[in-house]
């Protein structure tokens, strides 16, 4: 079951099983993944650090009104394969039933060595890898309109 949660219960759950527990600052909304009323899951959706800069380089007739980028998406590492892939689902569902978003990107952290193999799984298009502040990162691209 998915559900909203509010920021400190987020950053606490990530702090404690995320490789990296720094919370994206232009967060939009803070789920919550839980089973049999366990909490199991974070996700979050927002922006970037600039958000119009961002969402015009890749498309430029857009604007932050039409995307939301993954800020974070963690699980608990008792849960069975394929979770991530339920959670996405989940989440873009919800997005779509109450959000006007068209798109919804990640950029998968090339420091972990792979280029978003889940995003991939869940019909994310890859869009290519970048050099940010000298890490490899790849881009993942949903349409959810």
């Amino acid at each position: 079951m998915l559900r909203l949660l509010n920021k400190y219960e987020a950053a606490q759950f990530v702090s404690t099983r995320h490789y990296s527990a720094v919370m994206p600052r232009l967060t939009k909304y803070y789920f919550g993944y839980y089973i049999k009323d366990k909490l199991v899951g974070v996700i979050t959706f927002g922006w970037g650090t600039r958000p119009k800069h961002t969402i015009q380089k890749l498309f430029p007739s857009l604007d932050t009104k039409d995307y939301y980028e993954i800020g974070k998406m963690c699980l608990d590492d008792s849960l069975p394969k394929n979770s991530e892939s339920q959670l996405l689902s989940k989440s873009i569902d919800w997005l779509k039933k109450n959000t006007d978003i068209k798109y919804l990107f990640t950029w998968a952290d090339g420091i972990v060595g792979k280029p978003g193999y889940v995003y991939q799984a869940a019909n994310f298009l890859y869009g290519g890898f970048f050099l940010i502040a000298d890490m490899l990162t790849f881009l993942l691209c949903l349409l959810v309109a």
